[in-house]
């Protein structure tokens, strides 16, 4: 899950405050807030350096990556028990690409993840079985539970 401004910077704030009990807690938020929006453009997001024209396109691209993470949210829809521990799998690997998109500073490497993780199909954009797990063993079964998943909800 993402964490909001607010949320993460009472957590720092919470934290320096164990540490140093004696700092002003309303002070500090103030000053945890400040910096974690300084250094970050949206909740969970942190901010991209490239060209302009890199970082606009990488924005994009996040937004895109995104929803079609939210969209394998309800992976456990899968009807098959057959997929039961390739869900787990799959999940994994959508959850360790959202953290690696949404925490890479690099326009060009967002870009990059994009064009080989992603394709569109049908005017969705969707995950590349064949690449989100070639280094799986079990590759056909994980790409079959994904395409199974993707049919399931209409998508191919």
């Amino acid at each position: 899950m993402k964490m909001n401004l607010l949320k993460k910077a009472h957590e720092l704030t919470k934290e320096i405050k164990r540490e140093y009990p004696e700092v002003d807690y309303k002070a500090q938020l103030g000053i945890c807030l400040t910096f974690l929006y300084n250094n970050k453009e949206v909740e969970g997001m942190v901010k991209l350096e490239g060209t302009e024209k890199q970082i606009k396109y990488a924005k994009d691209l996040r937004e895109k990556i995104n929803k079609a993470i939210d969209d394998l949210k309800d992976l456990d829809t899968i009807g098959n028990e057959f997929y039961e521990d390739e869900r787990e799998i799959i999940s994994q690997k959508i959850k360790e690409i959202e953290d690696n998109i949404n925490n890479e500073t690099k326009a060009g490497k967002v870009i990059d993840t994009y064009m080989y993780y992603m394709k569109s199909y049908c005017g969705k954009l969707i995950f590349r079985s064949d690449r989100l797990f070639e280094n799986e063993s079990n590759i056909k079964f994980l790409s079959n539970a994904l395409e199974d998943y993707y049919e399931e909800k209409g998508i191919m």
